[in-house]
């Protein structure tokens, strides 16, 4: 697996049906993802298992061990579903 360093969140992405349903003007704009890892640095208050709103083409992707993940840095963060 990867851990994330500094400002960099690790996360798995969701499919929409697994979180919620975004509203269509929010479609296209806003990814749905749960938290695998969180870098030392990151300021806000976001844990490993949280399920977040990431901005869609902002984040790495990279394939692990046959699953997706995506590196998005902390400003990239919308929301925590909660």
């Amino acid at each position: 697996m990867i851990t994330p360093l500094g400002i960099h969140i690790l996360i798995e992405p969701l499919e929409e049906s697994k979180a919620f349903q975004l509203p269509e003007q929010s479609k296209g704009q806003a990814e749905s993802g749960l938290v695998l890892g969180v870098g030392s640095k990151v300021d806000i208050e976001v844990k490993v298992g949280d399920k977040v709103l990431f901005k869609k083409y902002s984040p790495e992707e990279f394939e692990v061990e046959g699953k997706m993940v995506y590196l998005v840095e902390e400003q990239d963060l919308m929301g925590v579903v909660v």
